[in-house]
């Protein structure tokens, strides 16, 4: 049996808004939030926006990637 598979979808809003909040969070991530952070921040970081990250976060966001 094949079964049909829907992958995420944000709008760059969502993404940079999620960001934010996983790097601001008081809460250690686990493995699989590491990994999911990861790309997120790859993606934010390379996307050709002029959203702007919450000044002091700038950091954060460098360690991310």
């Amino acid at each position: 049996m094949v079964r049909a598979i829907e992958k995420l979808s944000l709008t760059e809003e969502e993404s940079f808004a999620l960001l934010e909040l996983c790097l601001t969070s008081p809460t250690k991530l686990n493995v699989t939030s590491e990994r999911a952070l990861q790309k997120l921040a790859n993606y934010c970081a390379t996307s050709n926006s002029n959203h702007k990250i919450e000044p002091g976060n700038e950091e954060e966001l460098e360690r991310a990637v």
